[in-house]
């Protein structure tokens, strides 16, 4: 199962004076955890508890077994500790992966999908 953390930048409420939507759904521009900045549907259940800088959780998982195109919907918000811990974790994993990649001399690659974490960076 793929799960990828980010931190709300901006929420894009169908009922925002400054959004006029087509539909009721509620996007989330967020800074994930690998430095890019994404645009994701948050699922209606949660939509109305998010608020900016609060840790969510992006659901990666295939939408189906025969179409491996991943769902990217936000299914959970993150808060005090485990939030905190979360986001250190994912944020010390890749200033690793910088700090390596500058002593090899090699550019660290901009994620055009995310990438898994390898079981390591849990502990």
């Amino acid at each position: 199962m793929k799960f990828h953390p980010g931190k709300i930048i901006t929420i894009m409420k169908p009922s925002s004076k400054d959004v006029i939507s087509a539909n009721a759904s509620t996007q989330v521009m967020i800074e994930m955890w690998d430095e890019n900045i994404l645009t994701f549907t948050i699922d209606s259940k949660i939509a109305t508890k998010a608020k900016k800088n609060d840790i969510v959780i992006v659901d990666y998982n295939p939408t189906s077994e025969k179409m491996q195109i991943p769902k990217t919907i936000i299914t959970k918000i993150l808060r005090g500790k485990v939030a905190e811990e979360t986001w250190r974790k994912y944020k010390d994993y890749l200033k690793k992966k910088k700090e390596l990649a500058k002593k090899q001399k090699i550019a660290v690659p901009i994620a055009s999908q995310p990438q898994a974490v390898p079981k390591s960076v849990y502990g």
